[in-house]
């Protein structure tokens, strides 16, 4: 998933959780996000490590 940076709308759609639990986790600083005029932008590579850290996939 490396690349551009990611609204907070695609991470969420991509994480199947609401938009304002991905504004949290970028409160928490859980994940890396960026504010650009305003608008979250977040680093997919952020996305990733969160997600390896707490899912349990195998």
């Amino acid at each position: 998933m490396a690349g551009q940076l990611q609204t907070v709308e695609q991470v969420a759609k991509m994480l199947n959780v609401h938009v304002r639990t991905v504004q949290r986790l970028l409160l928490d600083k859980a994940i890396v996000g960026y504010k650009v005029r305003g608008v979250w932008r977040i680093d997919p590579q952020s996305v990733d490590a969160y997600m390896k850290d707490h899912c349990n996939v195998s």
